[in-house]
């Protein structure tokens, strides 16, 4: 879906879409691939909604959950 505008966000906007995707994922169970590939996205459409977004941070607590073990 391709929007000409996007909206103003704000940090808790931010942290509830992270908290979101992180329990989303644990629940149905995603593969650590649908997973990464979740966040990313979301994390790319974000960009430009508020300069104070940091897109790290936002990967990172939206993915916080995920094994990364490697096994």
């Amino acid at each position: 879906m391709k929007t000409t505008t996007k909206p103003r966000m704000s940090r808790a906007h931010f942290n509830f879409l992270a908290s979101f995707i992180d329990e989303y994922s644990q629940e149905f169970d995603l593969t650590s691939l649908q997973w990464i590939m979740l966040a990313g996205n979301l994390k790319d459409a974000l960009a430009g909604t508020n300069p104070n977004f940091d897109s790290e941070k936002f990967y990172c607590a939206a993915t916080k959950s995920m094994d990364r073990s490697g096994g």
